[in-house]
C-alpha cells in the first residue's frame, strides 16, 4: 500500500556473500523515501543506497577489492546503534566509501555519525600501508570528474543544526581509517557549526586528510565553523602518512554576523599527538571569522610534521594558542624531530607561556595584511 520501496528490503531478506552488488532506491533529484537498514549487509559487490533520508542502523561491508559503499540522500544521513565494544561499521576493501547528503542541493541535509561509529576502507586494517579507498563525507552537487562523489557540503538544518556531527559524548570513539587513500569531511550550516566532532577521534589517512567547515547565520551564538571537543572532552588524532605535498588541510570559516565564533576551535590532550604528518607532508590550518574572536583557537593541541611545512593562516582575527600546545615536534609522539618551516600568518597572535614551537627549520611570524606590518 505504501509503494514498492515501503515493502523492500524486508528484514528477512538474505543476500549471499558473493552477491555482485546491492542497489536500493533510485538516484533522482526528488526523493522522499526514508531508508533504514533492516539488517547487516556483507557482500562482494558494491552497496548503493539512494533515499530521501538514510538511517544506517546495521553494519555494511563490501568485501570485493575496489567495490564501494555509497549512501546518497537528498536529506540527512545518520548512523545509529554502535556501542563501545561493537561500533556501527561501514567497511570496504580498497573501495570508495561515500556518505552524500543534501543531494538535491537545497541546503538541507546533514551527516550524523552517532557515538561509536567506524568507517574503514582498508578491509578492516588500521594501518596506512593497507590499500584503501577514498572516504568522503560531504554533500550538494556531484563532482565534475566523478558522478559518485559530492563536490559540496553536508548542510545543517532544523533537525540537525550542524552540517556534520561526529559523536555526542566524552566516551565516544569515532574512527575513520582510509588505508593508503584520502579522508574528506565538508560541512556547512547557517544554524550551527559547519562540523562538530566530540569525544575520542581517530582519523588515519594515507593520503590527504581534509576537514573543511563553514558556518554563517545571524544568531548570537558560539557557532565555531569547526568545533572539536568544546562540550565533550576527548583525544584527537588526525594522522596522515602522506610523504609529499599537503598531508593535512584543516579549514574553518565563520561568517556569523552576531556571534563570537571562531573559524576553528579545538580542545585536546596534547600528549596524544592531535594533528600529525610524520612522513614528510605539509600541514595547513586556515581559520577565518568575521567576529571579534580569534580565527583559530587551539587548546592543548599538538600540530606536528616531520620535515613538512606547518602553516597557520589566521587572517585579521589571528591565532590563539591556549594551554600547552606543541607545534613542530614533541617527544613521545610519532614526530620527535622536524626540519620543516613553521609559518604563523595573522594580524594577532596570542601564545600561552606553556605552548612551544620546535623545528630546525625557519619560524616566520607575519601579519596577514600589509597595513599591520
Amino acid at each position: 500500500t505504501g509503494g514498492f520501496l515501503s515493502q523492500m528490503p524486508m528484514s528477512g531478506d538474505r543476500f549471499s556473500s558473493d552477491c555482485g552488488g546491492l542497489y536500493v532506491g533510485r538516484d533522482q533529484a526528488t526523493n522522499t523515501w526514508a531508508y533504514s537498514s533492516p539488517r547487516a549487509y556483507s557482500i562482494a559487490g558494491s552497496i548503493k543506497i539512494y533515499a530521501g533520508t538514510a538511517t544506517i542502523a546495521e553494519n555494511m561491508t563490501s568485501t570485493g577489492v575496489g567495490s564501494e559503499i555509497l549512501v546518497k540522500a537528498t536529506g540527512d544521513i545518520a548512523t545509529s546503534g554502535g556501542t563501545s565494544g561493537t561500533p556501527r561499521t561501514l567497511q570496504t576493501n580498497a573501495g570508495a566509501l561515500t556518505l552524500w547528503s543534501d543531494a538535491d542541493e537545497n541546503s538541507n541535509g546533514a551527516i550524523i555519525l552517532a557515538n561509536y561509529t567506524t568507517l574503514n576502507s582498508a578491509n578492516g586494517s588500521t594501518t596506512q600501508t593497507a590499500a584503501g579507498g577514498a572516504i568522503t563525507l560531504a554533500g550538494g552537487a556531484a563532482d565534475g570528474s566523478n558522478a559518485n562523489k559530492p563536490a559540496g557540503y553536508a548542510f545543517g538544518n532544523a533537525t540537525y543544526d550542524s552540517g556534520i556531527i561526529g559523536g555526542t559524548a566524552t566516551a565516544n570513539n569515532t574512527n575513520i581509517y582510509s588505508g593508503t587513500s584520502s579522508i574528506t569531511l565538508r560541512g556547512r550550516s547557517d544554524l550551527g557549526s559547519g562540523i562538530v566532532l566530540s569525544g575520542n577521534l581517530n582519523f588515519y589517512s594515507g593520503g590527504t586528510l581534509t576537514i573543511d567547515a563553514k558556518s554563517g547565520g545571524s544568531a548570537n551564538q558560539y557557532w565555531h565553523a569547526l568545533e572539536i571537543n568544546d562540550l565533550y572532552n576527548g583525544t584527537v588524532m588526525f594522522h596522515s602518512a602522506k610523504a609529499y605535498g599537503t598531508a593535512i588541510d584543516i579549514s574553518g570559516v565563520s561568517t556569523n554576523t552576531l556571534g563570537t565564533s571562531c573559524g576553528i576551535a579545538i580542545w585536546s590532550d596534547v600528549s596524544a599527538g592531535s594533528i600529525q604528518a610524520p612522513n614528510g607532508g605539509d600541514v595547513k590550518v586556515t581559520g577565518s571569522t568575521t567576529s571579534s574572536n580569534s580565527s583559530t583557537y587551539l587548546s592543548s593541541v599538538s600540530v606536528l610534521a616531520n620535515g613538512g611545512k606547518i602553516t597557520f593562516d589566521s587572517g585579521a582575527s589571528g591565532l590563539t594558542l591556549a594551554g600547552a600546545n606543541r607545534i613542530g615536534y614533541f617527544a613521545g609522539t610519532a614526530v620527535t624531530a622536524n626540519s620543516g618551516d613553521i609559518d604563523f600568518n595573522g594580524d594577532m597572535l596570542s601564545i600561552a607561556s606553556t605552548s612551544t614551537a620546535k623545528t630546525s627549520g625557519v619560524v616566520t611570524v607575519a601579519p596577514a595584511t600589509a597595513s599591520q606590518q
